[in-house]
């Protein structure tokens, strides 16, 4: 298992860009680009007033606005920023809620969806619907991944025939147990700043089915060493500074992108949670979540399973 390395610059997150926009991209799937630079979109990427995208044939792009309102587009062709701003704007005029979402889409025929549009549609995230998994563990953790709050948050799909799961959490060698315990819930949460967790740096976690004695996969978490600290404390202080405007659900959208972009999943997936549930789970926060969770391969469904979807 290979641990994460601190990332301190990084080209989306430029703070001398952010005065210049009040978009950053929210989802993309398909080949989506700045017009005349033939860039590709990634999430987080800032979009100023005079640039334009353009959007393929069978691609989905949303972007976030500042004031928490969102452009989503599954229509190809080619879309000035400054243009959907506006629009956006007339469009929260003309309605109630708070996080506004202007749509730019096409009809499509039943047998001609727009796969990279609609391919999350049906995933939960929320937890308002539970699937379970037959022959092996769903977590919702990456592989490997830097953490900055301490309290962690652990969650899984249910097994079938298992109504007692043990968590383990152990040094990152195997050799010495750090935090057991049994629940019934598929849902815990670690705080990583208490006893014999507090002192030590790399971690792995592991779930295993009491009755059924399967096992998970072994996810790696690490703690910020005394060398990395500094630095990404600095980032992050600077990044908090310049974090000020706009909605609360997009401010906390901006950070997930930036725990994201320095290798911290569960502080991105935590604010991807906590934006969503900012704005009352609009879809296009709720696909930003999804999409990140595919990117990370989180919670997905097992290949032992795939069979049986």
């Amino acid at each position: 298992m290979k641990k994460f390395f601190l990332i301190v610059a990084c080209g989306v997150l430029t703070i001398g860009a952010q005065a210049q926009s009040k978009f950053r991209v929210l989802a993309s799937s398909g080949k989506n680009t700045i017009a005349g630079k033939d860039k590709k979109l990634y999430v987080g990427t800032r979009l100023a007033g005079n640039q334009s995208v353009n959007v393929s044939s069978r691609s989905y792009l949303s972007l976030v606005h500042n004031s928490g309102g969102t452009v989503q587009i599954s229509k190809p062709g080619t879309y000035n920023i400054a243009s959907l701003e506006q629009k956006l704007a007339a469009k929260r005029k003309s309605t109630t809620g708070r996080y506004v979402t202007y749509v730019i889409s096409e009809l499509t025929r039943k047998n001609n969806e727009n796969i990279n549009a609609n391919r999350y549609k049906y995933m939960n995230v929320t937890g308002s619907v539970k699937r379970a998994t037959f022959n092996a563990f769903s977590v919702y953790l990456p592989e490997s991944t830097n953490f900055y709050e301490p309290k962690i948050t652990i969650s899984w799909q249910e097994l079938v025939g298992t109504q007692n799961y043990i968590l383990k959490i152990t040094d990152r060698f195997e050799e010495k147990v750090f935090y057991t315990k049994t629940l019934k819930d598929t849902v815990t949460t670690v705080d990583f700043s208490q006893g014999q967790l507090k002192d030590a740096q790399d971690f792995l976690i592991v779930i295993e089915s009491k009755e059924r004695k399967i096992k998970s996969d072994k996810y790696g978490l690490f703690r910020l060493d005394e060398e990395d600290a500094p630095k990404f404390n600095k980032a992050y202080a600077s990044f908090k500074s310049n974090n000020t405007e706009g909605d609360g659900a997009a401010k906390k959208l901006s950070e997930a992108f930036f725990f994201e972009d320095k290798g911290f999943y569960t502080d991105a997936l935590r604010c991807y949670k906590e934006a969503a549930k900012i704005a009352n789970n609009a879809e296009a926060y709720v696909v930003a979540l999804k999409q990140f969770l595919v990117r990370r391969d989180m919670g997905q469904v097992p290949e032992e399973d795939q069979k049986k979807d």
